[in-house]
């Protein structure tokens, strides 16, 4: 077992059923998105997006068991655990790195990188903000590499707040921080009782997402139609149409479609079973190969596309689903973060919520990822009281001291 330093490295090998019967991923390529050269690509960069996809498909084959609709974002998720990550040790932060596709070395530095370039100004057409913060609880002495790492790495500021006294009003003050940096399309990240009395550091990201089709709808063509829900049902509802030049890939099972963001990198891909009932068939072969082979198929194509106008907000509990991918010791009285206090931590709720709303001009997203750690408390001396032979009792008004009964209980038989 490896001990994790401070900064873990990205391990560089390469190894989404959304809305209705599509599955969309947004695909990012800083070569693209910010005008580079293949090889003026950090690789740092490049192998910490493969790993990030890695975990990303991971998520994605957790959520596909239930049913519906439901909008994450992997990007979200895995920068707030990074940065918890940043203060984890031992056992716990193996297990972290693994679920995370991360090994030793300097993958924070990484994250800075990556982030750096995926809120680079763009030329027109998109909105795309990334936010980090740390709430600790006041009089905690905090781990100076750690805090370092968290600003310096993911401008994750430390503010103080005391969970201890007011948990509510620390609430809050999250919650209030998250609303502003998604424009208000994620209220209440984390509900009542989220966060108590116990909890000593708070590790957020909120993300934020505008972009309008490079090649737009026009409204004037979208009409009520049917459309076929899992298991045959017909249903009514609003399709958009275009007729444009965009990304196609086919095969024998089903094709995808790529509609980029106006003056950006950005681009939506949808991958569309052939099937009306195809789409669990299509999750399970859902891994990086075929990724790999959608995106590196993708060829220019007239393509007429019809498409729903959809919009879907989700919301995550993770902590289950995380411990259950191979990362329990960070939920367990053995967690080990004493790279971030000497205060015995454990990671007590991790929840996650996203939005997006598409329509003929575009899509808006918005995600939020928090982070909550607790102290653990010291075991409990239970005390012994074994009323196995005679004993006096009373009974009394706390008020007013006074004693109502008294007696004996000599033989219990009466």
């Amino acid at each position: 077992m490896f001990a994790m330093s401070a900064r873990p490295s990205i391990r560089p090998s390469v190894s989404l059923r959304l809305a209705l019967a599509a599955v969309i991923a947004f695909q990012v390529c800083p070569a693209e998105a910010r005008r580079l050269k293949p090889s003026e690509v950090d690789a740092s960069v490049l192998a910490l997006s493969a790993a990030n996809r890695e975990f990303a498909l991971d998520l994605y084959g957790r959520f596909a068991n239930q049913s519906g609709n439901f909008f994450y974002s992997p990007h979200s998720i895995s920068t707030a655990l990074a940065m918890t990550l940043a203060g984890a040790g031992g056992k716990t932060a193996a297990e972290m790195a693994d679920v995370l596709h991360l090994d030793q070395g300097d993958v924070h530095e990484a994250f800075a990188r990556l982030s750096g370039a995926l809120t680079s100004p763009v030329e027109s057409g998109v909105e795309f903000s990334i936010a980090n913060r740390l709430w600790g609880q006041e009089g905690v002495s905090w781990n100076q590499a750690f805090v370092e790492v968290c600003k310096e790495d993911y401008g994750a500021a430390l503010g103080q707040v005391d969970f201890a006294k007011d948990p509510e009003k620390a609430r809050q003050e999250i919650n209030d921080w998250c609303a502003k940096e998604t424009k208000d399309r994620i209220q209440d990240l984390l509900g009542p009782g989220t966060v108590d009395g116990l909890t000593r550091l708070v590790l957020a990201n909120a993300m934020y997402f505008k972009g309008a089709w490079k090649e737009q709808f026009t409204e004037a063509r979208t009409r009520d139609e049917a459309f076929f829900l899992a298991g045959g049902e017909e249903i009514t509802t609003p399709l958009m149409a275009a007729g444009e030049v965009f990304g196609y890939f086919e095969e024998d099972e089903f094709s995808a479609l790529e509609m980029g963001y106006d003056g950006s990198g950005l681009s939506m891909v949808v991958l569309l079973p052939k099937d009306r009932d195809g789409l669990p068939k299509l999750e399970s072969r859902l891994d990086g190969a075929l990724l790999d082979r959608v995106f590196h198929g993708l060829e220019h194509e007239s393509v007429d596309v019809t498409f729903p106008r959809f919009r879907i907000e989700s919301e995550f509990g993770l902590a289950g689903t995380l411990s259950s991918m191979g990362m329990p010791s960070a939920f367990s009285d053995s967690a080990d973060f004493s790279g971030m206090s000497d205060r015995p931590l454990s990671i007590g709720t991790v929840v996650h919520k996203a939005f997006i709303d598409v329509d003929e001009k575009g899509t808006e997203a918005a995600a939020a990822t928090a982070i909550a750690l607790r102290e653990l408390s010291a075991p409990m001396e239970w005390k012994q009281f074994v009323a196995d032979h005679p004993f006096a009792f009373l009974i009394r008004d706390k008020g007013t001291g006074s004693i109502l009964f008294m007696g004996r209980m000599a033989d219990p038989r009466g």
